[in-house]
């Protein structure tokens, strides 16, 4: 890109406006990286923390949270990011070339695409659903955590208020992806992505 190309989007008043809107969506996704999940008790968290960074038990730990993807550093109400609607729309893509009626929504135009999407949506609430209430199971058993218990009243509240909270942060990711492709700089769930890589690892408050 040349300097020209530069001078140009800072001097175009849509483009900086573009911009601007999109840094504001990164500022709400950093937000909802700061609020943890309804219940989950924040020193625990801290311990846990402070256990990965010890030379004794830090081993295990640092494992397991790479394994979860990192929710042990996070545990709020961005935890699943964007990656139940990745898994449905790859879902879909592979179902597409097994299914022919499936496929045809591919090539049939707009509409096809529409449907497409609907399908897409669908399957991504189904899945985010069943990721989110799977690791309320998980963030409740405290031998998952070498006896810490991160939960203060493990049960069917913390499961469905847990669940309900993460289906909630999963849909306004959603929501700023496509406000970022119609308003902000465009390809609103790439960059949700990599907002989500960036930034996921932000903790939230220490009590």
């Amino acid at each position: 890109m040349t300097k020209k190309f530069w001078i140009e989007c800072v001097q175009s008043k849509q483009i900086k406006k573009r911009i601007l809107f999109t840094i504001g969506i990164v500022a709400v996704y950093k937000l909802g990286y700061l609020l943890p999940i309804p219940g989950i008790d924040i020193s625990a968290i801290s311990e846990i923390q402070a256990r990965i960074n010890s030379e004794s038990s830090g081993s295990i730990f640092k494992v397991m949270n790479q394994f979860s993807g990192g929710v042990i550093d996070k545990a709020n109400i961005f935890t699943l990011g964007l990656m139940p609607y990745l898994s449905a729309c790859l879902l879909l893509q592979v179902a597409g070339v097994i299914i022919r009626p499936l496929r045809k929504h591919f090539f049939s135009g707009q509409s096809g695409r529409e449907k497409v999407v609907r399908y897409s949506l669908g399957l991504s609430l189904l899945l985010c659903t069943t990721q989110a209430y799977f690791l309320t199971l998980w963030l409740e058993n405290p031998n998952v955590f070498m006896g810490i218990s991160i939960v203060h009243n493990p049960g069917w509240m913390f499961r469905i208020i847990g669940t309900l909270t993460m289906v909630t942060g999963f849909c306004l990711i959603l929501w700023l992806a496509n406000l970022i492709t119609d308003k902000g700089i465009g390809q609103g769930v790439a960059h949700g992505v990599s907002i989500s890589g960036s930034i996921g690892g932000v903790k939230g408050p220490k009590r």
